[in-house]
């Protein structure tokens, strides 16, 4: 993976997060948790995990999911399944 196509990554995931809480993107950054951000409750994080499952080729499991306190676990699930390994 170069860091271009990882800055990408998270930059996409990103947007994807800050449209599912109709929030400008340029608020949230890869170390945000979930409990700094008015309105992200398990309701948003299940529509974020389908937005972001629409648009990168992955599929989160539940385990995956319970364990999402932010955005950082968010980018690195999508890191781990969509990106070919180096």
């Amino acid at each position: 993976m170069n860091d271009n196509t990882g800055d990408a990554v998270a930059a996409e995931v990103i947007h994807l997060v800050a449209e599912v809480l109709a929030m400008d993107p340029a608020r949230l950054h890869e170390d945000t948790r979930a409990e700094e951000v008015e309105g992200w409750d398990s309701f948003a994080l299940v529509r974020m995990v389908f937005a972001i499952e629409a648009a990168f080729p992955v599929r989160f499991t539940l385990a995956e999911i319970e364990g999402i306190d932010g955005i950082a676990p968010l980018i690195a699930v999508v890191r781990q399944k969509a990106e070919p390994a180096a």
